[in-house]
């Protein structure tokens, strides 16, 4: 129901579910760790299409002692985009932004990068130029995050089955933009239509100062 941490400037950020038994068999705990994952995506002019995307992301480690962990691709509604507070813990969504659900122990790579394509309700979380964002007051910033499976359907682990002391840990660390260099960074790869009526409107400028511009006897150079 609500966060206890917080760290928005870690080099490494990690989607997890675990549970947990005490030694007398009588109480068990659950708990969840979410990554939140801004994009600036404000260089898409307005008005464009978003044909395809992917969401990609670099995975130190991976490990899943239940089996059946998998990772979901959603939107995120944090206050801002730049800060997270232990509010942002249900600013979270539940709709899927890629029909990907990678398991954690068949489907993810360690060491490598993975990518999850955008389905048409992620391409639809993709903010243009001007557009208002989810996660911040600036426009054009593309608000995604991911979260277990099991605790974006709010159906959290119990692993005592009858056991004492059991524990089980589904969790996936990957790196983040404050990693030494860029080599590990996530990032968002979108392709993009623009109508031929906003390349009228603006041209496309060239080298040496000349450009082209369409106009209704075709292309004009100027």
């Amino acid at each position: 129901t609500g966060g206890t941490s917080v760290d928005s400037t870690a080099t490494t950020m990690q989607v997890y579910s675990l549970c947990n038994t005490d030694p007398e068999g009588l109480a068990g705990i659950n708990r969840s760790r979410q990554v939140f994952v801004p994009f600036i995506t404000s260089s898409i002019p307005s008005g464009a299409t978003i044909t395809s995307g992917t969401f990609n992301y670099y995975v130190t480690s991976a490990s899943d002692n239940w089996g059946i962990g998998a990772l979901d691709l959603v939107q995120t509604s944090q206050a801002t985009h730049t800060t997270l507070a232990t509010s942002d813990y249900d600013a979270i969504g539940a709709s899927l932004a890629s029909d990907a659900q990678p398991l954690i122990t068949s489907s993810i790579t360690t060491s490598a990068y993975n990518s999850m394509t955008l389905n048409a309700t992620g391409r639809g979380y993709v903010k243009r130029s001007g557009e208002a964002s989810a996660c911040s007051a600036t426009t054009g910033i593309t608000c995604l995050g991911l979260e277990e499976d099991r605790d974006r359907s709010n159906d959290p682990l119990f692993c005592d089955l009858g056991a004492l002391s059991t524990s089980y840990t589904m969790q996936v660390t990957m790196s983040t933009s404050e990693n030494t260099g860029t080599s590990q960074d996530p990032y968002l790869s979108v392709t993009y239509t623009v109508s031929s009526s906003a390349i009228a409107q603006s041209g496309i400028k060239l080298g040496g100062g000349g450009g082209l511009k369409v106009t209704s006897g075709g292309l004009k150079m100027f």
